[in-house]
């Protein structure tokens, strides 16, 4: 598969995950930097995700890139009920308000922090889609 064609693909599916706490930040009143920022933090899980599609195809492992796209949708669900995206978003703005002077270095670890929590999240849900594959293939034995 084209290189380029995934990273729109994972261009898409982040952006469907961050869009609703991107937009509530916006609205809110933040200042340019910060949304630069922001960007900046969605766009390193872009890459992230990017890579780590590119290192399962290259491993040939089918079944967990299904398992991450199926668990990538289902976490941009989870943004229809907010308090997912509320608590990892409280835990990161309180762990990076050390450093609350510089506004873009600030902004960006806590984007990529938030990011963080919520792809433990993505995980958790990958690893319960394969002990669910793996008990349908036991029983289908």
């Amino acid at each position: 598969m084209n290189t380029f064609l995934i990273f729109i693909k994972w261009t898409a599916i982040v952006w469907l995950n961050a869009i609703v706490s991107f937009i509530l930040a916006v609205d809110s009143g933040t200042s340019d930097i910060d949304i630069l920022a922001m960007i900046c933090g969605v766009f390193t899980f872009v890459f992230m995700y990017t890579a780590f599609d590119l290192y399962l195809i290259k491993i040939n492992n089918q079944n967990l890139r299904k398992s991450l796209l199926i668990s990538t949708l289902i976490k941009a669900l989870t943004q229809f009920y907010p308090m997912i995206e509320m608590i990892t978003g409280i835990l990161a703005i309180n762990a990076v308000t050390v450093i609350d002077d510089i506004t873009f270095l600030s902004t960006y670890l806590t984007t990529v922090l938030d990011g963080i929590l919520l792809s433990i999240i993505v995980a958790i849900l990958m690893l319960i889609i394969q002990l669910i594959r793996k008990f349908i293939q036991i029983r289908e034995t």
